[in-house]
This record gives structure tokens, sequence and C-alpha cells, in this order.
């Protein structure tokens, strides 16, 4: 999977899948905290590891830093 994002912003929601919606707002909600998946989870509501299966499972990983 690619980042499509830009693409997708652009896409009617009813053309998206369920499974892409959730992975759009899910990055959403993981840059609004910086990528921080504690406060991310916490702020879904749900426990930090159910975040990151779900990250798995829709194939979000946090950008590549130049460290």
């Amino acid at each position: 999977r690619g980042n499509h994002l830009a693409e997708d912003a652009c896409r009617p929601a009813e053309d998206l899948s369920l499974e892409e919606m959730e992975r759009q707002l899910l990055i959403q909600a993981l840059r609004r905290h910086h990528w921080n998946r504690k406060a991310t989870a916490a702020r879904l509501g749900i426990h930090p590891s159910t975040l990151w299966r779900r990250m798995r499972r829709l194939g979000v990983a946090p950008p590549q830093t130049d460290d």
C-alpha cells in the first residue's frame, strides 16, 4: 500500500471503502498527536495495543525520519 492520502482526500466519501475511510481517519488522528500512539489511542478511547493492531491491519506506519 502506498500513501495515497492526497489522491483519496479529493475523492468523495462514497467512493471510498469502509477500510480506506478508517485508514484515513486513523492517519489523521495520529498526525494530530504527532504520531504518539499512546496519546492517539487515549483520544480514540482504545487501548494502545488495539491501535497498533489496527495500524498493522490497515498498513499504516509512522513516517520515516532522518536521524
